[in-house]
């Protein structure tokens, strides 16, 4: 093979238009393009349809099945049981009743040739570019598979921050083998080449050269199904002959003529006379999966032959042209896409392509499918250790366009329209985590109770990404470690939560800060003198001295965590961030806000639990209608409980302003709120105003401060008795 990027070798040699050839070209041309109503008709006549017709004879489900096997083990990583894991789901087992997919597809891995493929400059057990090469033999029968064989699969996106930037790297690069004018994801393209010197030793190793009888076949599911198409190109453009292939839940990988170019090639039906038929690579989708329309860009398209499953219970797919109005995912409007979707598969071991039903036994027992299921039905309660998150196929949709977001906060007219209950709860729940402060269990608390699954965080839409969390700490005076935040990124897990009330971003940073657990917290919120800020911006503002001192102790460890988090200032991606935190917090997070909007990000609708007041008139007004850019009617909620003083405190006589939108409950029913979104005297009354100052508890330990309605199991102050999940992680929410 001839170099390192592209797996190349000499191009094939040009050839003369085969009968219908023009034909063919002129539609596939046409099903690179946004659908036109000229499909019907076009695809009616001619090489086309026959074409199609061809490919659609072909498909297997039995083959399928076991390529859809095969792509899921993918995501046991480089565990010690893939090697056994792998030759037990795809050979004959002596089981009476029971076969393997591969040995009822007629084909099976050859013992102990396996060979995993990995980055060349891997740093981490897990890395993000991950896949493996089997050797397969068939013994026997009808069967996609022939005789010298060898399976390419390649793992999709996983729960760790370098995986999804692989997914983000959607700006293309033009390295295609002889394939002038193409362009591909730069991401999908990148894995291909980290993992491409693994790729020739494998096919090295096995005997598989170039323009013999060995038949490369290739699957993945997600972003490792991207990389084995692209994979599938430089291989066939390096002589190879590419058999029969399933990818699963497929994006979009490639611009027009690219796209063109992949259909041209892997159709199944030869270019020409004395040419070799590539393919067919099935992209095999299902239901509502919004995956194989992202990236959501007008220089991206979809490419080649889908197999679509409506649902759970076909028998067989609908096939057809991707792309095309009316073909497979296209029929689904992109407001009912669902990112549950994407793992889900009738092909797939238990219908799931990414989740183990035991993935302690397999992955690390070596045991396959079969047996694993043999076992479970035998002790059906006994559960082995999970899946470490981080190890994971990805839940959620790659981040796309945030455009939806933008217009519907562009919509939203009124401060009620952006209040969530479950989003406070969500928020609340991450403000009391930081309590924990710098404490072992921090990342493993964070991670637990925030999934986008379960708790809190789910019931608002989003959760965190694992192995994100990362923290700041400073000093205040000669009091070390008194302030206290911790980021971590989060992603959305439904479309439609970009819609109000819940407005989330498909992708944001959290930036959560710790309340006061010390003297030296005290002391900084007793330092109430108004010191101005001296920004043009924001003309005429002064913030308390006591919280611009903190902020400007912790600064550069935010940032700094941030930038490990995953949000960069200034940049198109993920810029986005949210703050919050409960009572001093609560108070640094809204200096917080208006210092990163300053710096270039993009603060989104944020939280303040409990927190007192932080800068005079100017100020305030600068935090709800600036933040955002502008772009909603609310900057920041304050959210305050019964009769606590601490968000009345400085009192107005110091020169402080109020908050313009506040959410007070008054009850022990979190679902009884008031809001208060009424700037100036009407609003002089409303939430915790309408107490007097006689009335107020005072002192951070009383209830009314500490034991809020909603509050992670009624308690916010984690500090007056620190749980046990802050030393050993776990779920805190």
């Amino acid at each position: 093979l001839l170099g390192v990027a592209g797996l190349a070798a000499l191009p094939a040699p040009a050839a003369a238009p085969a009968a219908g050839e023009d034909e063919m070209r002129h539609v596939v041309e046409l099903a690179a393009q946004p659908a036109t109503s000229g499909w019907a008709w076009l695809l009616a006549t001619g090489k086309a349809q026959s074409t199609l017709k061809a490919a659609e004879a072909k498909y297997n489900t039995t083959a399928a099945k076991a390529f859809a096997a095969l792509s899921k083990l993918s995501y046991c990583g480089p565990r010690p049981g893939i090697f056994g894991a792998i030759g037990m789901s795809c050979s004959t087992l002596d089981l009476p009743g029971a076969s393997s997919a591969c040995e009822r597809a007629n084909f099976e891995v050859i013992p102990g040739f396996v060979r995993l493929l990995t980055a060349e400059n891997a740093t981490e057990a897990q890395d993000a570019a991950f896949g493996y090469a089997a050797k397969l033999y068939a013994p026997g029968g009808k069967t996609v598979v022939k005789n010298e064989s060898v399976v390419l699969i390649f793992r999709g996106s996983v729960k760790t921050l370098k995986s999804a930037g692989i997914d983000e790297a959607a700006g293309m690069t033009g390295n295609m083998t002889s394939c002038s004018g193409c362009k591909v994801h730069g991401g999908y393209r990148h894995s291909f080449d980290s993992l491409s010197s693994g790729i020739r030793s494998a096919l090295t190793e096995f005997k598989c050269q170039p323009r013999s009888d060995c038949t490369i076949h290739v699957s993945g599911h997600g972003a490792g199904a991207a990389v084995a198409a692209i994979a599938a190109w430089e291989l066939s453009k390096a002589g190879y002959h590419i058999g029969t292939s399933y990818i699963f839940a497929a994006p979009r990988i490639g611009n027009h003529q690219f796209s063109h170019q992949l259909t041209m090639e892997f159709s199944g039906t030869a270019a020409s006379w004395f040419t070799i038929a590539q393919g067919p690579v099935f992209q095999v989708t299902f239901r509502r999966d919004g995956v194989p329309r992202w990236p959501d860009d007008e220089h991206y398209a979809s490419w080649g032959i889908e197999a679509y499953y409506a649902n759970s219970s076909a028998e067989m797919p609908s096939v057809c042209y991707a792309g095309v109005q009316g073909c497979g995912v296209q029929r689904i409007p992109k407001s009912n896409q669902l990112p549950g979707d994407h793992c889900k598969s009738p092909e797939a071991p238990d219908g799931d392509l990414c989740e183990f039903s035991d993935w302690s036994q397999m992955c690390f027992g070596g045991l396959g499918f079969e047996i694993t299921d043999v076992l479970r039905s035998l002790s059906p309660n006994s559960t082995g250790p999970a899946q470490p998150a981080e190890e994971q196929a990805v839940d959620w949709s790659p981040v796309e366009n945030t455009g939806v977001q933008r217009n519907a906060l562009r919509n939203a007219s009124g401060a009620s329209e952006m209040f969530s209950l479950p989003s406070l709860q969500a928020f609340a729940a991450l403000a009391k985590i930081a309590y924990c402060g710098d404490l072992p269990g921090l990342t493993s608390v964070v991670q637990s109770s925030c999934t986008g699954k379960h708790g809190p965080c789910s019931r608002a839409g989003f959760g965190v990404v694992p192995n994100t969390v990362h923290t700041a700490v400073a000093p205040w005076g000669w009091t070390p470690g008194a302030i206290f935040a911790y980021t971590a990124l989060v992603r959305r897990t439904e479309p439609d939560l970009a819609e109000g009330p819940f407005f989330m971003p498909a992708e944001a940073c959290v930036v959560a800060f710790r309340g006061g657990v010390m003297a030296a917290n005290q002391a900084m919120s007793r330092d109430v003198k108004l010191v101005p800020l001296n920004w043009w911006h924001c003309p005429g503002c002064y913030v308390s001295s006591g919280l611009k001192k903190a902020w400007t102790a912790i600064r550069e460890g935010v940032t700094d965590a941030l930038n490990k988090t995953g949000c960069v200032h200034n940049e198109t991606g993920t810029n986005k961030v949210f703050v919050t935190g409960h009572g001093s917090g609560g108070s640094l997070a809204a200096v917080a806000a208006y210092f990163l909007d300053k710096y270039g990000y993009n603060v989104q609708l944020s939280w303040s639990f409990e927190g007192n007041r932080v800068g005079n008139a100017a100020f305030m007004h600068f935090l709800h209608t600036q933040l955002g850019k502008g772009s909603r009617p609310v900057g920041m909620w304050q959210v305050t409980h019964a009769n606590d003083a601490a968000p009345r405190l400085p009192g107005r006589g110091k020169g402080y302003g109020e908050y313009s939108t506040r959410v007070h409950f008054d009850t022990s029913n979190a679902t009884a709120h008031q809001l208060c979104t009424t700037p100036g005297d009407k609003d002089r009354e409303c939430g915790s105003n309408a107490y007097s100052r006689s009335d107020l508890e005072k002192g951070h330990a009383l209830d009314a401060f500490c034991s809020p309605p909603y509050a992670p199991r009624g308690e916010m102050c984690a500090w007056r008795a620190l749980p046990f999940q802050c030393y050993i992680g776990g779920y805190m929410a």
